[in-house]
């Protein structure tokens, strides 16, 4: 079911019909709360929709957490991941960065977004996501350049290290 409703949300952003993709994430949302790519994807069609205020509430939340404290133990990953309630958005994950170009549109669009609104660490997340599932597709690399020279403008430049202003030219 998971792989369907991920391969929908990427096949009818493809073609435009976010109304689908809305529906297909509230689907996935409906049975694993905590699915942040669902979460992610439902923000893109909300501001892709001109739902903006909506949008930016989601974007900007933060992962929910399970009750109580993770134990780290040494064990498998999927052990852990079920002992901590995480099994179903492991699972998503898993599903959202499947092998796809029309799933790396969604997250690379998303990149886009969130790099608009001013959001760079999440913005380089989608795109990894992109990249994860669509390695020959060179919109995600492009899009993390702009990211990476505002963070290295950002750095202190070091007594011998080069700076990035327009004072050094």
């Amino acid at each position: 079911m998971l792989h369907t409703l991920f391969q929908t949300i990427g096949a009818q952003y493809s073609t435009g019909n976010l109304a689908a993709v809305e529906s297909a994430a509230r689907s996935i949302l409906s049975t694993v709360p905590n699915d942040q790519a669902s979460l992610q994807f439902l923000g893109l069609v909300y501001y892709r929709t001109g739902r903006e205020d909506e949008a930016v509430r989601i974007l900007d939340a933060e992962p929910p957490q399970p009750d109580g404290p993770l134990r780290f133990e040494a064990a498998s990953d999927k052990d852990f991941l079920s002992r901590n309630g995480y099994s179903a958005v492991a699972a998503c994950h898993v599903e959202a960065t499947q092998p796809s170009p029309d799933l790396a549109m969604v997250w690379y669009d998303l990149g886009v977004v969130l790099s608009e609104l001013g959001r760079p660490d999440k913005a380089l997340h989608a795109f990894r996501s992109a990249l994860a599932t669509c390695p020959a597709i060179p919109g995600p690399k492009l899009g993390m350049v702009p990211i990476a020279l505002d963070v290295a403008a950002a750095l202190p430049a070091s007594d011998g290290g080069a700076s990035m202003t327009d004072d050094d030219e």
